[in-house]
């Protein structure tokens, strides 16, 4: 779980960067660690909810997570845009990071205690 969270941290610190940094570069620097952090987060999630769900219900468990994260995948950008032409750039990119602190929030109820 704790990888999953770093993941998550690192992903908001490189949306943020976007934000706040002057250059083209270091624009594309920051989107580039905020992808490289965010690739790691789906399956990291679906390892932590399949270790969470009983046998019987974990395949049902697994296919409506996927279903959600493929429909925020595809209305995700549409949001952004949306957000982007009605209050700016950085107020949809500062929106996507605090959606992204959501990802470790959300995996602490599955997470079992080693032991």
């Amino acid at each position: 779980g704790w990888v999953l969270s770093i993941a998550a941290i690192v992903a908001v610190l490189g949306v943020c960067g976007a934000v706040w940094v002057g250059s083209p570069a270091g624009v594309t620097l920051s989107f580039a660690v905020a992808s490289l952090a965010l690739a790691l987060v789906p399956p990291l999630a679906l390892t932590i909810l399949g270790q969470a769900v009983s046998g019987a219900n974990r395949v049902q468990a697994i296919s409506r997570t996927w279903a959600i994260a493929k429909t925020a995948y595809v209305f995700g950008p549409v949001l952004v845009g949306v957000v982007s032409d009605a209050a700016g750039p950085a107020v949809a990119f500062l929106a996507c990071s605090f959606a992204m602190l959501l990802i470790p929030a959300a995996s602490v109820p599955l997470i079992r205690p080693k032991g």
